[in-house]
């Protein structure tokens, strides 16, 4: 029995391996940019500092899980090394 490769999934700009936890916070995290981007003339200031707050908290989740590079590249962001 072989054991497959996991299939490579597209986020944002990066492909990465579409297995695990990883891919599910990318995914996360580039959801909650398309609601930010997609409300923004809608949010009062609560739900402004709400997205934000939720986009921070799920970036350093993908940060302190080995992510940090892929998760910047979708903020627009370059990687700090």
């Amino acid at each position: 029995m072989s054991s497959a490769a996991p299939p490579q999934v597209p986020v944002g700009d990066a492909v990465v391996d579409g297995a695990g936890w990883e891919t599910a916070l990318l995914q996360r995290l580039e959801r909650l940019c398309a609601l930010e981007s997609a409300h923004q003339a809608s949010l009062n200031d609560e739900g402004r500092h709400l997205i934000r707050h939720a986009i921070f908290a799920t970036f350093v989740e993908c940060r302190d899980s080995g992510i940090g590079p892929a998760a910047a590249k979708l903020l627009g962001e370059e990687p700090v090394r």
